[in-house]
């Protein structure tokens, strides 16, 4: 499949909702929004698109809308490591543009398809340098996922393989607007990574909770039979 991008034709309100989505600007006014707006784009990519290089130099602000970004790095030997996997709603870049360094790692889409918003880094730290409000704001929302994250660490550390996946099934259940059902917007390695297990520990869990009738698989959809019983996972 082919791991072009894509400009798309999205209209200045349609760039505004989806920051207005964004939790970094949730606080910001219409008319800061309206001007952060102006300086950025939606951007569409399909799997295996690239969305940066490793040690590139960082010259904007990246917004996952939709689909799944990996973070990754090769090591001296050509194995490619998985660092991260990013979801809806999360940043890309942002540690780089704010301290002016290069890119930490190689994004790439590992979902069917995604778009991204894309702020142009000079204009928005610009923005930031000539308002102290917003850069209160912005480091009050950073620091509210900071502890978020922190605690989805916590979690993977004290949390068996089977709750880990449960809590990552109802968070997606409550999430997904799909009523009951879960579907799967990446391959099952980058969940995985994502949830700290080997791929073979995450299938055996799902098969699992399929056989005690928890859960029901099929293919990219997992449909939730007994969310009392997710929750209840010793």
């Amino acid at each position: 499949m082919s791991s072009r991008s894509t400009g798309g034709s999205h209209t200045r309100n349609d760039i505004e909702q989806a920051l207005r989505s964004v939790f970094l600007f949730q606080q910001w006014s219409d008319e800061d929004l309206r001007d952060i707006a102006a300086m950025s784009s939606i951007r569409a990519f399909e799997r295996n698109g690239t969305v940066f290089h490793h040690a590139a130099a960082c010259r904007q602000l990246y917004v996952v809308l939709h689909g799944r970004i990996q973070l990754s790095r090769l090591t001296p030997d050509g194995r490619e490591t998985v660092i991260h996997v990013i979801g809806p709603g999360e940043l890309l870049a942002c540690a780089a543009l704010f301290l002016d360094r290069a890119f930490p790692a190689t994004a790439r889409v590992i979902s069917s398809t995604a778009r991204l918003l894309v702020l142009d880094g000079t204009g928005f730290l610009d923005k930031l340098s000539r308002r102290s409000d917003l850069s209160f704001r912005v480091i009050a929302a950073l620091s509210m996922r900071i502890s978020k994250l922190t605690g989805r660490i916590e979690s993977q550390a004290t949390e068996s393989a089977a709750q880990r996946v449960a809590s990552w099934l109802l968070g997606q259940l409550h999430a997904g607007g799909h009523g009951k059902r879960v579907v799967l917007k990446s391959t099952k390695k980058a969940l995985a990574d994502e949830l700290g297990m080997t791929p073979e520990t995450l299938s055996r869990v799902l098969a699992q909770l399929r056989q005690h009738r928890i859960i029901e698989v099929n293919r990219r959809e997992i449909e939730i039979l007994s969310a009392a019983n997710l929750e209840d996972l010793p």
